[in-house]
């Protein structure tokens, strides 16, 4: 936790640096524009655990590659991210993300949706800057375009959520960032692959945890709403579970809610007293577990 500390502190003075040159660079162009870097710095300011910039770094430093083309190259997760999660907020109709309004929320749609469009433009360009050989290219481009699908499958409800979590936390999180940087420093292909295994382990757990702490989690904490995941009907491991341990008149009773936007924060808390009698949460946690286990084994 301290490397990852030292490495957030490092990597945060590197990307507001760099976002102080685009701002200079926008004046240049039209001064009303620089809205767009004070939006997507607040944004970035606001929080974020930098896990994706940090696997990606440390995954080079661990097969001393050049750590300071890492750093940089880094920075183009976390703007990728901003473009996922603000334009995700406008779908999910969220008004808070890490405690604070949403972009959308705070400076309405329109605008929401082009500075999330200007992080992914940032993204590329900051990837981009150092030579790529076409394996690189393929994969970055994989990368954006797997949570996308991802997105969209969870966008309309889908009921695979093995593929979802796959798409929009196992490869984007963990995977790619990791495969990246040992694809630019040329590793053996049987390392990579060995690498992604173990990888692919780690966002089970990950992922559960986090589906977990959408609909049980303290608002004052994970900084959002706990009742937002519910009331979007996101289809998480936590329904799936329960739809496999309840009765067909539970199922009816569950279903005629979930989904609904209008859901109180009684009925959300009925929701969860309904999951918890079905002991959705100790599974959910016990899987947790035995991924940690087997991953523990792979290492």
């Amino acid at each position: 936790m301290k490397q990852l500390r030292e490495f957030q502190t490092m990597f945060d003075v590197r990307i507001f640096e760099f976002l102080k040159r685009k701002k200079e660079e926008f004046s240049l162009i039209d001064s009303e524009t620089i809205v767009f870097i004070d939006i997507l710095s607040e944004f970035i300011k606001n929080g974020g655990k930098r896990i994706r910039p940090a696997l990606f770094y440390f995954a080079t430093k661990s097969y001393k590659g050049n750590l300071d083309d890492a750093l940089v190259q880094s920075m183009s997760f976390e703007f990728f991210q901003a473009f996922c999660l603000i334009h995700d907020d406008i779908i999910d109709k969220s008004e808070l993300r890490r405690g604070n309004p949403t972009v959308h929320t705070k400076y309405g749609q329109n605008t929401a949706i082009l500075v999330g469009d200007m992080a992914l433009m940032i993204a590329d360009e900051i990837f981009f800057s150092l030579d790529c050989s076409d394996k690189v290219i393929k994969t970055y481009n994989s990368f954006k375009q797997e949570v996308l699908m991802g997105e969209y499958l969870d966008s309309i409800g889908s009921k695979n959520t093995q593929k979802v979590m796959e798409l929009k936390t196992a490869r984007y999180t963990f995977v790619r960032p990791v495969e990246l940087a040992l694809q630019l420093l040329d590793l053996d292909l049987n390392k990579i692959d060995r690498w992604k295994n173990v990888l692919l382990s780690i966002r089970n757990s990950f992922q559960l945890k986090d589906d977990l702490i959408g609909v049980f989690g303290d608002e004052k904490i994970i900084g959002k709403f706990s009742d937002s995941d519910l009331r979007e009907g996101k289809y998480t491991r936590l329904i799936k579970l329960f739809e496999q341990e309840a009765q067909s008149s539970e199922r009816v009773a569950f279903n005629q809610l979930f989904k609904k936007s209008t859901l109180s924060h009684n009925d959300c808390q009925m929701f969860r007293k309904m999951l918890e009698n079905k002991k959705v949460p100790q599974q959910v946690k016990q899987q947790i577990h035995q991924d940690i286990v087997t991953i523990k084994q792979e290492l």
